[in-house]
């Protein structure tokens, strides 16, 4: 993972994830900032860890799509990753159990939803975007096409429970969300 600028000057230093999930437990995702996962990532360098200011992309299931319907519309910045002892958690959001919670400051919908197949610059063997699994990291040449393209800019909606959000320009990028937001 290197430090990858956009054309605008914006970067992003983290981890970039996309994180799958099915149409059932989405409202759960979005309503309490949380994802579950059976197996934690590791991180990019797996040295470097994964957890607080990496960003985690929010993607329905393709299966779950209707036809025309794109699979990347919300986001959020993470702020910790734990276990969730004996499932307790998961269970009281989604109604099924997972070992562990990825918690986010706030799970924003983007303006410009996504399919990450759409608006990469790398190829399908560099990527793997397609393969099963519950996630996959965002390539660093891709993180750079999605700040370029601004997908990462947040919708302008009053729908958001951010007071303090809604109160920034509607131009600000998920990144700059989470650097006055810690």
């Amino acid at each position: 993972m290197g430090n990858v600028v956009g054309a605008s000057g914006l970067q992003i230093d983290n981890n970039m994830l996309i994180i799958r999930t099915s149409k059932e437990t989405l409202s759960g995702v979005i309503k309490h900032s949380k994802h579950a996962l059976n197996s934690c990532p590791k991180g990019r360098p797996k040295d470097q860890g994964f957890g607080e200011g990496d960003i985690v992309l929010i993607a329905t299931r393709l299966a779950d799509l209707a036809p025309g319907e794109i699979p990347i519309c919300h986001a959020m910045v993470v702020r910790s990753v734990y276990k969730d002892e004996g499932g307790r958690e998961s269970n009281e959001i989604w109604g099924c159990s997972w070992k562990y919670i990825i918690d986010g400051y706030e799970c924003l919908r983007l303006r410009n939803p996504f399919d990450i197949n759409d608006v990469r610059a790398t190829q399908e063997a560099d990527g793997g975007y397609k393969a099963g699994g519950t996630y996959v990291y965002v390539l660093d040449e891709d993180k750079k096409v999605i700040l370029d393209g601004g997908y990462l800019a947040v919708a302008d909606d009053e729908a958001m429970s951010s007071d303090s959000y809604r109160e920034r320009s509607r131009d600000k990028q998920l990144t700059d969300w989470c650097r006055n937001n810690p």
